[in-house]
């Protein structure tokens, strides 16, 4: 017969991948790494996309669209293509505009955090967009699951201000300070790191592009991106952990 066992699992697969809310999306995978899950859950007031049962974002407002749901279906779509991207190190940014902040991966663009949704979420459209890519990178770094960390190191970090902003880095790209980027003193360009806020626990995770902090009590650098999420922009500097997940080069 010609509807062999494989072929029906095979159709059965595609179909169920193609169903949104209370199903799952499935994302292609990756020559390195298992499967991953994307999925939808309709609440009264918000629809939250998860990866594997852990929430990335909640979406509170339609922005256009017909429902919450069609608008969560679109943003997991984009999200499923980047987690089916083969890359280890990808460029994780925020462009903001007036009234709206938009979550890049690259050049990929990911989602559009608008007026509303900071209202209803009760912040600002950068930081919430801030706030939503970083789930984002943490789930794409994976650095929620067992990790083998390279390295470790503990002590105060700071960060860039923006009169920094347009010039080159170490690496040669420019300075944008919404981008989750650091400085570090030797760290290999590109190394992904995860910092933490040893005073409250927020995770950040950033990429080497420059070179510093060039004060000897300081060990590490960051983007106001970064500072934003680990909520140390106002203070300007704070106790650290940071790991090393990826080395550069």
């Amino acid at each position: 017969m010609f509807c062999c066992k494989p072929f029906a699992e095979e159709r059965i697969n595609k179909i169920l991948a193609l169903v949104i809310c209370g199903l799952v999306i499935t994302a292609p995978a990756t020559e390195s790494a298992a499967e991953e899950l994307i999925s939808l859950e309709s609440q009264s007031h918000y629809c939250s996309i998860n990866m594997e049962g852990r929430t990335i974002l909640r979406i509170r407002y339609g922005g256009g669209y017909s429902t919450l749901e069609e608008r969560a279906k679109v943003i997991a779509q984009s999200l499923a293509k980047l987690f089916k991207n083969s890359q280890k190190i990808v460029n994780f940014h925020v462009v903001w505009e007036k009234d709206k902040a938009t979550a890049y991966a690259g050049q990929h663009k990911l989602f559009t955090v608008l007026r509303e949704d900071a209202l209803v979420n009760k912040s600002d459209p950068l930081s919430l967009a801030l706030s939503w890519l970083n789930n984002v990178q943490i789930e794409f770094y994976r650095v929620k699951e067992e990790k083998e960390v390279k390295e470790i190191a503990e002590g105060i970090a700071s960060w860039c201000s923006n009169g920094f902003s347009g010039r080159a880095t170490a690496s040669g790209e420019i300075y944008t300070p919404y981008a989750f980027t650091a400085a570090h003193r030797t760290f290999p360009i590109g190394s992904v790191l995860l910092v933490t806020n040893l005073e409250d626990g927020r995770e950040v995770v950033v990429r080497v592009n420059d070179r510093g902090p060039w004060r000897e009590d300081r060990v590490v650098d960051l983007s106001l991106a970064a500072a934003k999420v680990l909520d140390i922009h106002e203070d300007g500097l704070s106790k650290v952990k940071v790991e090393v997940l990826e080395w550069g080069g």
